[in-house]
C-alpha cells in the first residue's frame, strides 16, 4: 500500500516502504517541538458535524435513560419541519456558492476563494448554522429534550476550537479582503 491517501491515476500500488510519502503522510508524522517530541495528534479535532453528531446521539441516549418533557404541542413539529427545511436549503445553497468558486467545501483545507456571496452575505459560518438548525429540528421532531439541553456544548467546541483556526487561515490567504469582510458580516 502506498503511504498517500489520495489515488493517483497511472501509479501503480506499491508496498509502504517502497513508495515516497506524500505530503499527507509527513503531516502525519510526529515531529519535534523545543527538543521534546510533539505527538501526531496535539490539536487533534474531530470535524465539528461531528461534535453535533456526538452531541445529539448523547442526547438521545439521555433521553431514554432519564426522559424530561412530555409531548410536544403540535406548533413545534411545525417549527421542527421548518427548521429542517431550512437546514437543508442554507447548507445546500453554502455548498453551492463555494463549489461556483472551486473553493473547498473542507475547513481543514486551505481556500482558494474568499467567498461572500449566497448565504455567506449574512453569516460566515452558513454550513455551521445550518447544523445549529438540523439538529434543533431533530430535536423538535423526535420530542426529545436532552439533545436541545446539550447544543450549546457542541456550539461551543466548534466556537471555540475550529472556527479560531479557520479564521486565521482565510487572514492568512485573504489579509484585508477577509477583514473587510468580517466588517460587513
Amino acid at each position: 500500500m502506498a503511504l498517500c491517501s489520495r489515488y493517483r491515476p497511472g501509479i501503480q500500488r506499491v508496498h509502504a516502504l517502497e513508495a515516497p510519502p506524500c505530503e499527507d503522510a509527513v503531516s502525519l508524522l510526529p515531529s519535534k517541538e523545543n527538543g521534546e517530541p510533539k505527538s501526531a495528534l496535539r490539536g487533534h479535532m474531530p470535524p465539528p458535524p461531528f461534535c453535533f453528531v456526538a452531541a445529539f446521539l448523547l442526547g438521545v441516549m439521555l433521553h431514554h435513560w432519564i426522559p424530561l418533557g412530555g409531548p410536544l404541542p403540535s406548533l413545534l413539529v411545525y417549527l421542527a419541519w421548518f427548521l429542517l427545511v431550512f437546514s437543508a436549503l442554507l447548507a445546500g445553497s453554502a455548498f453551492a456558492s463555494l463549489l461556483r468558486v472551486r473553493t473547498t467545501i473542507r475547513p481543514d483545507h486551505p481556500p482558494t476563494a474568499l467567498v461572500s456571496t449566497g448565504p455567506y452575505r449574512f453569516t460566515r459560518n452558513p454550513m455551521y448554522l445550518s447544523l445549529v438548525l438540523l439538529h434543533l429540528g431533530l430535536a423538535l421532531q423526535f420530542q426529545m429534550v436532552w439533545p436541545v439541553l446539550l447544543l450549546p456544548f457542541a456550539v461551543w467546541i466548534v466556537h471555540v476550537r475550529n472556527i479560531p483556526k479557520e479564521e486565521e487561515q482565510l487572514r492568512q490567504h485573504f489579509a484585508e479582503d477577509y477583514t473587510r469582510y468580517c466588517g460587513q458580516v
